[in-house]
């Protein structure tokens, strides 16, 4: 797993804000991908969505552990801990999941058969180098 100290990650939020009198409004890019929506979603978006909503919960404090979180839940603690585990893959391979544009043969059930922590092996396991 990759070890960042404070000055080696950057963050670029593609946003513009703007003052319309009353308020400071944000105002993301024309070409910024729409939204999910639940409805239209595929599995593989639905698990990294609940998967980003247990690291958040956890990291909130609203549970001690994934075990805490899997019995508030109501589901298996494996089952939740591989939703958790895709919250560790590749920034890009997020992007891609999110987008709908994963290569060929990346399906959810290869994901939860196990991610290494490494994104450059990520990106030749999963097809996208």
């Amino acid at each position: 797993m990759p070890s960042w100290g404070a000055s080696e990650l950057e963050v670029i939020i593609p946003i513009r804000l703007r003052y319309d009198e009353h308020k400071t409004v944000i105002h993301l890019p024309e070409d910024a991908p729409p939204p999910l929506d639940a409805a239209t979603m595929n599995p593989m978006q639905k698990a990294l969505v609940q998967g980003m909503r247990f690291r958040d919960a956890i990291e909130a404090g609203e549970a001690k552990s994934v075990s805490d979180l899997a019995r508030k839940a109501r589901m298996e603690r494996v089952f939740l801990f591989h939703s958790l585990e895709l919250t560790n893959l590749a920034p890009d391979i997020i992007r891609a999941i999110v987008d709908g544009d994963v290569p060929d043969g990346l399906t959810l059930k290869r994901l939860r058969h196990g991610i290494t922590d490494d994104w450059d092996k990520q990106r030749r396991e999963f097809g996208f180098q």
